[in-house]
């Protein structure tokens, strides 16, 4: 179906899948760009945030 299954050493929770996300995201950054946040939204009214500057 297209669909991947990834298995993660943490409880996949929102906050916790945004920290890796960043994580990952800021490795493969060229050094001159900076990631400023993220929003992982699981609901209309339910998500997580992540800013560098909280970091």
């Amino acid at each position: 179906m297209g669909l991947d299954v990834v298995l993660v050493d943490y409880q996949p929770t929102s906050e916790m899948m945004v920290i890796d996300f960043a994580a990952k995201i800021t490795a493969r950054l060229p050094e001159h760009i900076a990631l400023h946040s993220l929003k992982l939204q699981e609901t209309e009214t339910c998500y997580a945030e992540w800013y560098a500057s909280d970091n």
